[in-house]
């Protein structure tokens, strides 16, 4: 038995979709039972059998803070993939990062420990891996800086790395994956899937800044390739493409059928932008699209090397990122011509 956590989220739904067609047995870590609709609606992106396979799901309804239910959880599982987590760069959600990313990671390993769990997959971020001037990708040896510039939502996902490099001190098996920003389909008003939706809407900002993308689809299946691997404690930089922000706007653009973004933002317009949505955020009560982090960090240019995980399992290619937005767009448009 597999226990995904995190289940309702873009990577855990995903990941749940290519292990329950694997016919893996299955249990999913839900908030609460109104989260099945969502992850079976992702499901049948790909399926027209997604009503099928939700019911080969186990659901357990629990929380990666509530340590009853998670042991409730825990019964009968052997592997766990651990994608549970909060992204969030406002400032306002620090506590919450670090409530969820770090003391729900500890709990997990403490679980795994406990029940002596065969191997824990975890799903990090390349927010945790450190800059170095003298080099030019940044691979998975790059150690966190604590920096100014770092981001909470960094902070507690490398302190939430520490717990699972914690669990292999104490005999846990595990390995994880630091993707750059996923692309795919998920819920259109979060995360990296809200790109699709405020480019569709006439977004006309970029920055020459550079950084990683990969599919969510490839992300589910590496961490399927290294739980069903004899690989343990290790982790692995999942990347396919380095890309400037305009790049990947005008490829969104394109792909939707609008107007490509037309006004370069340097750092003075940024630092503007950020605090004209603060404001807008205040009065509409509604999260804002560009936080000061987020707009400081769309300046830095970032490369990222991939070649632990290709030459590790040389069979597998990433989809390339033009491909991934091809069909993000594409469900995007047959969702937003439904509503």
């Amino acid at each position: 038995m597999i226990l995904v956590t995190g289940s309702s989220g873009l990577v855990g739904s995903h990941l749940l979709f290519r292990l329950v067609s694997e016919g893996f047995n299955v249990k999913a870590l839900i908030r609460s039972k109104d989260k099945i609709q969502a992850i079976q609606r992702v499901f049948g992106f790909y399926t027209d059998k997604a009503e099928e396979l939700i019911h080969n799901i186990e659901w357990a309804e629990g929380d990666v803070l509530d340590i009853l239910s998670l042991e409730e959880a825990f019964h009968g599982v052997d592997k766990v993939y651990h994608c549970a987590a909060i992204v969030s760069y406002r400032r306002a959600d620090k506590k919450s990062l670090l409530q969820t990313n770090v003391n729900g990671t500890a709990n997990i390993v403490n679980l795994s420990l406990a029940k002596g769990i065969k191997k824990l997959a975890y799903v990090s971020s390349i927010a945790v891996l450190g800059q170095n001037a003298e080099q030019k990708f940044i691979t998975e040896n790059n150690l966190f800086n604590e920096m100014p510039k770092s981001t909470s939502y960094a902070m507690s996902k490398f302190l939430a790395e520490r717990e699972i490099w914690r669990g292999t001190a104490e005999g846990l098996n595990v390995v994880i994956v630091n993707p750059s920003i996923i692309i795919g389909p998920g819920e259109w008003h979060k995360g990296s899937s809200q790109l699709f939706s405020e480019i569709y809407q006439g977004l006309k900002f970029y920055t020459m800044g550079v950084t990683g993308y990969v599919d969510v689809r490839d992300v589910a299946y590496a961490l399927f390739l290294l739980m069903e691997s004899d690989i343990k404690n290790e982790r692995y930089i999942l990347n396919s493409e380095n890309l400037s922000f305009k790049d990947l706007f005008d490829m969104i653009a394109d792909a939707l059928g609008k107007p490509r973004p037309t006004l370069r933002t340097n750092k003075f317009t940024a630092e503007m932008a950020w605090r004209l949505f603060s404001i807008i955020s205040m009065i509409t009560g509604k999260p804002s699209a560009i936080t000061a982090e987020t707009a400081r960090s769309a300046l830095e240019s970032y490369y990222y090397s991939n070649q632990k995980f290709t030459q590790t399992f040389p069979n597998f290619s990433f989809l390339p990122i033009k491909d991934s937005i091809a069909h993000t767009a594409k469900i995007f448009l047959n969702e937003h011509v439904l509503l």
